[in-house]
């Protein structure tokens, strides 16, 4: 395997909301600042842990038991494309756009970091934690976020058309087959009709 790109980052984000934008159901991350930072984005987990109250609160989590709530803090749990920025006026702050979501199946520990970061040279997990991401991303070991979900998450927010999307999903059929989408070693996805 190859060693991971200097330009990976990762930004760690409180729990719940780093699993909604690792399984697509939350396109957008809020933050009081911009960024010109564009490309690949490890989804980490921080400590803080005031929102996970609300995991019994948002039905899309599912049966997310306690033991796999605490193992997530703390760790990378999957990635994203950070494409761009919008100001959102409701809320007074930037939405980071995140396409192309996927969760790995167990989550990688590391310390996190703020703004998008890459590992620290006196923090020698998260080099480590880095390297194991990329090597499940080349590997393609990890579940990608179902695209319609993102897709019908993207156009709820109503921030920008979906024309703003930088992987668009083709138009869909009025009774499309079944699809299966595949994660290839590269990260690039493919589907197929299932028949």
């Amino acid at each position: 395997m190859s060693p991971y790109p200097s330009t990976l980052r990762a930004i760690s984000i409180i729990n719940p909301y780093a699993m909604l934008i690792t399984e697509g159901m939350k396109p957008y991350e809020y933050r009081s600042w911009n960024t010109s930072f564009r490309g690949r984005c490890l989804i980490h987990v921080s400590a803080n842990t005031q929102c996970e109250g609300e995991f019994k609160q948002i039905p899309e989590t599912g049966d997310v038991t306690l033991p796999e709530i605490k193992q997530m803090r703390k760790s990378i749990i999957g990635f994203a494309e950070m494409t761009g920025t919008v100001w959102d006026e409701e809320y007074q702050l930037w939405a980071h756009r995140m396409e192309k979501p996927a969760r790995f199946r167990e989550p990688i520990s590391c310390p996190g970091a703020l703004n998008y970061w890459t590992p620290y040279p006196n923090k020698p997990l998260q080099s480590k934690a880095f390297q194991q991401a990329w090597e499940l991303i080349e590997a393609g070991d990890y579940r990608a976020a179902d695209l319609i979900t993102y897709q019908d998450y993207f156009e709820g927010e109503g921030l920008e058309p979906l024309s703003a999307l930088q992987y668009p999903l083709e138009a869909l059929e009025p009774n499309p087959q079944p699809r299966l989408f595949i994660a290839s070693p590269d990260g690039e996805l493919t589907e197929q009709l299932l028949v």
